[in-house]
């Protein structure tokens, strides 16, 4: 097309051809080759769109994979008596790993599975104390080897910068929580308790090659039961315990992620 470029806008060229004295709109997205006066601006916005191929065509409908990993830190009480202060300490600390699928339904929103994992671990010896599992005392080590996994339901918003470089992705998802921790007090034994989860997730992207995001990703996941399972393979024990006393918690999360969108 021979031509006078009038305007560049998001998604299209505004343009007079020399036969026809109206304006006229092409899709970038078409935009093959541009030869001569060709202005900084449209250079740029030709080649990105070109590089991405066509990363926002159907309106931004499509599936994203994501990756994140970091630093993670339980919140709310642990039940240990006085002068555990370093134990407790060990025992909130501890890293986090977490994968998502979202397929997003437009450029703004979408929906699909989360799944976060954290692990923690802590030790000591010389303790007394007195086994959950079997109600009776001891003196010897303890240990805590916790993992604690969510993963369900996720709806997620995109926003971004008009180049499309820079997205902020705020997300919530609502499931199931699992915390397994394989314990010893004295004698080694399982606790596991199993309920309902609710998270929240802010994420920071930016675009490194193509169709590659990294960046940085921040939230918590919270949950609580009133049934908690403890076994050692040959014996069950099982504690329904009040409202007052239910099991619940808190876990914060920061990490680096790396997101993939077909």
């Amino acid at each position: 097309i021979i031509c006078k470029i009038v305007e560049v806008k998001e998604y299209s060229i505004v343009y007079m051809p020399n036969t026809n004295r109206r304006p006229e709109h092409l899709a970038l997205s078409k935009v093959l080759n541009v030869e001569e006066n060709v202005t900084d601006d449209i250079s740029r916005l030709k080649e990105r769109r070109i590089d991405v191929k066509e990363f926002f065509r159907d309106n931004g409908k499509g599936w994203a994979f994501g990756f994140r990993g970091g630093y993670g830190h339980l919140a709310g009480r642990v039940e240990m008596p006085p002068g555990f202060d370093d134990y407790i300490r060990k025992l909130r600390n501890g890293f986090n790993f977490g994968a998502d699928v979202t397929y997003f339904l437009g450029k703004y929103f979408g929906a699909g599975i989360r799944y976060n994992m954290f692990h923690t671990r802590a030790s000591q010896s010389n303790v007394y104390g007195i086994n959950r599992l079997t109600d009776q005392a001891f003196i010897g080590t303890i240990s805590d080897n916790v993992d604690l996994h969510s993963v369900g339901a996720q709806f997620a918003a995109r926003f971004m910068t008009k180049d499309r470089s820079f997205f902020f992705l705020p997300s919530v998802t609502l499931g199931y929580l699992r915390w397994d921790n394989s314990t010893i007090a004295g004698t080694p034994y399982n606790i596991i308790v199993e309920g309902m989860s609710y998270g929240s997730n802010f994420g920071f992207e930016f675009r490194m090659v193509r169709r590659i995001f990294f960046g940085l990703d921040f939230g918590f996941v919270t949950g609580s039961s009133r049934r908690v399972r403890m076994t050692d393979g040959r014996q069950t024990k099982l504690e329904q315990l009040d409202r007052e006393n239910r099991f619940s918690v808190m876990r914060f999360d920061a990490g680096l992620s790396v997101r993939y969108y077909l």
